[in-house]
């Protein structure tokens, strides 16, 4: 793995370490980069206006207290990378070790306060991270495109009461009569980040979620999904954002039964739209071999000579990345 955040034009899924990992072995440079880098986040969370937007009703976090919004708020963030909770709570105010110089509090206290925050923060926050992320020379791509892709799963839920109501018994079958939701992320696969996550009801399709995640894209991203994805009007979406894609598809389309019966590695088709002729969209269609099988990908960049088929066995392979994503987050919520 090249050390630190250097650009790299060859990079592959195997390199696309931890943020953490990145951050250890990264310069002294980088490391005053990453120092600025969170300074200006952790500002933006102090900022009153975040409090105000956040906060579940307007007396929440008025008086002076050990808990304090940031405090509490930062206490989930390290709890998610903690064994448990009295661990994260001794990480951020037990005396001696305590990152925030205050004296310690009930497991109680702190259930108390959590309530007191919306779930939007959280959102709101990954969001601004992301953005002062990407304007820094931290940031790396591969040809000049940040690499994303869309996936989604089941997630298995505690069986409180509150969670049982909201969401009804999930339909995957591996996880027969228990409370599930459906969990659909857009990753920053070149970077390890999460930009976009949407959880809800399993009786909602992937697709729809995936069209929300194209909100959080843009100019110089590429979309890479699963053959469970392609549409007509998808990919309409994907280009109104200014971004490129590279999608599996599904053998029943007729361009790709044509395209497999001739033979070639790629062509050039268009792909018509019968009920909405402005659906029409032109693609290169790709014949990868991956793990000794071969697959068929739709893509928007038509340049052959900028792009040639033998990078995107490397770029679709690098999707590969969302599945130790998902192993990880089960590990960590006990799924």
């Amino acid at each position: 793995m090249p050390r630190g955040f250097c650009y790299n034009r060859s990079m592959s899924s195997s390199q696309s370490s931890s943020l953490l990992e990145r951050i250890q072995a990264s310069s002294e440079k980088d490391r005053a980069c990453i120092v600025a880098l969170l300074t200006g986040w952790v500002g933006a969370l102090l900022d009153p206006l975040f409090l105000e937007k956040h906060r579940v009703s307007k007396t929440d976090f008025t008086r002076i207290r050990r808990l304090t919004f940031l405090r509490v708020f930062l206490f989930c963030l390290i709890s998610f990378a903690r064994s448990s909770v009295r661990e994260a709570l001794e990480l951020i105010f037990s005396k001696g070790q305590s990152l925030i110089k205050v004296a310690p509090v009930t497991p109680s206290a702190l259930c108390q306060a959590l309530q007191k925050i919306s779930h939007s923060a959280f959102i709101d926050a990954n969001t601004i991270l992301v953005s002062y992320f990407r304007k820094t020379d931290l940031s790396r791509t591969w040809h000049g495109f940040r690499v994303t892709t869309i996936d989604g799963s089941v997630l298995r839920l505690p069986r409180f009461k509150a969670l049982m109501e909201a969401f009804v018994p999930g339909v995957d079958p591996s996880l027969p009569g228990a409370t599930a939701a459906r969990l659909s992320l857009l990753l920053d696969v070149t970077n390890g980040l999460v930009l976009d996550a949407r959880v809800g009801s399993c009786q909602t399709g992937e697709r729809e979620y995936a069209f929300k995640h194209l909100e959080a894209l843009g100019e110089g991203d590429i979309v890479l999904g699963d053959r469970g994805y392609p549409s007509l009007e998808f990919f309409a979406k994907i280009r109104e954002r200014g971004a490129h894609f590279a999608i599996r598809m599904p053998g029943h389309w007729k361009a790709v039964k044509q395209f497999r019966r001739s033979g070639e590695k790629e062509a050039i088709v268009t792909l018509p739209s019968r009920n909405a002729p402005s659906l029409t969209m032109t693609v290169r269609l790709l014949k990868i071999e991956h793990e000794g099988k071969s697959m068929v990908v739709a893509t928007s960049l038509l340049d052959a000579t900028l792009f040639p088929l033998e990078l995107f066995s490397e770029l679709y392979h690098m999707r590969w990345w969302n599945e130790e994503w998902y192993k990880e987050l089960g590990r960590r919520s006990g799924s």
